[in-house]
């Protein structure tokens, strides 16, 4: 109902009647002067007639104007609300920056000659022995393993346990260690000095070997006597 009363329409509305009252006027005036020729009665039906009509049309046509120039100079409704400006689009996924290659363990080198390893396998045993390592002293030895003393291998695994779980200090060293390789079997033969407490022993040993799956393990184990000269 406001957007109807705004000073445009106003203004068409009172032009538009200015309009009506200006043609109402002329043909009053036109009426007035054929009034000296003809009675009344007839003056009366005869403007009834010829006047009022187009009085009307000029009217109708004159609100019709009207409601078009209303209708033209109106704004239309006010905007519900503002226009939210357009999302911006999403930035690209950054690219996948490769990271540093994987640093693979280096693989083991493998020792030249089966004398070699041999020779590491009595040099480990030496090392477990020394820091009294039972496990890994009695895992140097082969499941076929013949003690020199008769034991079964049963209770002399359980000797050596016991020993090596007493808390002293072990000294031992392999002189001249040579190592023969024949096949699968080996045999390296040292002056072995040991010190423990008050034991203190320099003597010739031999121990003979087999290669197996696990390494080379120790099968026999003898104190070689010292030939007379």
């Amino acid at each position: 109902m406001d957007a109807l009363f705004t000073p445009q329409s106003v203004a068409v509305g009172l032009l538009a009647l200015a309009l009506v009252f200006i043609v109402a006027l002329f043909f009053s005036d036109s009426l007035r002067r054929r009034r000296r020729h003809r009675s009344g009665v007839e003056l009366f039906m005869h403007a009834r007639r010829r006047r009022w009509p187009f009085v009307m049309s000029l009217a109708l046509l004159a609100l019709v104007l009207a409601y078009l120039a209303v209708r033209a100079t109106d704004p239309g409704p006010p905007a519900t609300g503002a226009v939210e400006p357009a999302a911006p689009a999403p930035a690209p996924a950054p690219l996948p920056v490769p990271g540093p290659a994987p640093v693979l363990p280096a693989a083991a080198e493998p020792t030249a000659t089966p004398q070699a390893d041999a020779t590491a396998a009595v040099n480990h045993w030496r090392d477990a022995w020394v820091a009294r390592d039972a496990d890994r002293y009695l895992a140097a030895y082969a499941d076929d393993f013949r003690p020199a003393d008769g034991q079964t291998l049963a209770a002399w695994r359980k000797q050596r346990r016991e020993r090596l779980d007493t808390p002293r200090e072990i000294s031992l060293s392999l002189e001249r260690l040579t190592v023969t390789v024949e096949g699968d079997r080996a045999s390296a033969r040292f002056i072995q000095h040991y010190r423990s407490g008050p034991v203190n022993a320099r003597e010739p040993k031999r121990l003979s070997l087999r290669r197996t799956a696990q390494g080379w393990l120790i099968t026999e184990e003898v104190i070689e006597k010292v030939r007379a000269p």
